[in-house]
């Protein structure tokens, strides 16, 4: 999808909506406050994105993947009110040709303050097709629970990924 079809997504809660392309409600957001500005990241983002990756500081491979990201125009990123950036999502069209969100990051200190939630909305809304996937592992209780809230639903499970943690594929009717 070209950077252009895509615009920049503002959440301001009075209204409580996000509003995605062409100014349509797409999803609710509960973030009281706060304002989420919401667009495609660019490689000056890179440190950002580091930045609010919990692994990316240990990891020269997801360090890696985040480039891979941001030379695909597959990331997005999400700012605060303040202009700090505080969480990023991967939205491919790979998963069997479908939809799918590969990733959701949150900053740690912002974490179940519903930027991961609005991230998700936001993909939701840009999602090409009838069909949007995602997956976390079993262990993951807070992104099955953040899968629920969305409108997700179970649509099967990988196992042998990680050993002894089972990814969980989840599915929503995109658009």
């Amino acid at each position: 999808m070209a950077a252009s079809a895509e615009a920049e997504v503002q959440i301001d809660l009075a209204p409580r909506w996000i509003h995605g392309k062409n100014g349509a409600e797409a999803a609710p957001a509960v973030l009281e406050d706060k304002i989420l500005q919401i667009r495609q990241a660019i490689f000056e983002d890179y440190a950002a994105l580091c930045a609010i990756d919990a692994v990316a500081a240990a990891s020269p491979e997801r360090r890696d993947r985040i480039r891979d990201w941001l030379a695909s125009s597959r990331c997005y990123i999400a700012a605060g009110k303040d202009g700090v950036p505080v969480a990023y999502g991967v939205l491919t069209h790979d998963f069997f040709e479908q939809a799918f969100i590969q990733i959701v990051m949150v900053r740690r200190e912002y974490l179940r303050q519903g930027f991961g939630a609005a991230m998700v909305s936001y993909l939701q809304s840009i999602a090409r097709g009838s069909k949007l996937f995602s997956s976390t592992n079993l262990s993951n209780g807070p992104m099955q629970m953040l899968f629920a809230k969305s409108g997700f639903r179970i649509s099967g499970y990988i196992d042998n990924l990680d050993d002894g943690d089972p990814e969980i594929i989840f599915y929503h009717p995109a658009g």
